[in-house]
């Protein structure tokens, strides 16, 4: 649960840094009686530890630094809802970036090197499948953090992947 809680406040740092200010941040841990009653008032996805929040900024600034990141970017539109069909069945998605037809995906990791048996572990293939579709884009790719080295790899999805995805 807490790599989700890291994962979701990152991507706000990185795409929609503006909504960071609707949070609560609070000092001490999640076991504090101050972390505690701010969870009452504004709800648990709404709350979250400095520590947490320095941690992912500095995540997040790394990310928004890398120069082939900047350049993804620069024009692109960031979190679109789309709702389709597949095969005829109902699905509905949320494209983290979008950008002349490109659809990239912001992911984080705790082992950027075991990213692709991570991609296979946890099917972002069919992710990418079913998001070329929704979007109707013709290329899907991964920017990836590790949220503990700070390093960042930007994976392109080949062929054999997505098709991969539309078997599942």
């Amino acid at each position: 649960a807490q790599a989700l809680r890291d994962g979701q406040l990152i991507h706000l740092m990185v795409l929609e840094p503006h909504k960071v200010d609707y949070l609560t941040f609070t000092d001490g841990t999640k076991a504090s009686k101050v972390y505690k009653l701010a969870v009452e008032e504004v709800g648990y996805h709404n709350v979250y530890t400095n520590s947490e929040y320095y941690k992912s900024k500095k995540i997040a600034e790394r990310v928004r630094n890398v120069t082939d990141v900047k350049a993804m970017l620069d024009g692109a539109t960031y979190e679109i809802p789309a709702i389709g069909s597949y095969g005829g069945l109902p699905f509905r998605g949320k494209a983290d970036i979008l950008k002349n037809g490109v659809v990239i995906d912001l992911k984080t990791t705790s082992d950027l090197k075991g990213f692709e048996r991570s991609a296979n572990h946890f099917s972002y293939d069919l992710q990418a499948a079913l998001y070329l579709e929704l979007f109707n884009a013709y290329e899907f790719e991964f920017i990836v953090v590790d949220k503990n080295t700070l390093d960042v790899g930007i994976y392109k999805t080949s062929q054999r992947f997505i098709d991969s995805g539309k078997y599942k």
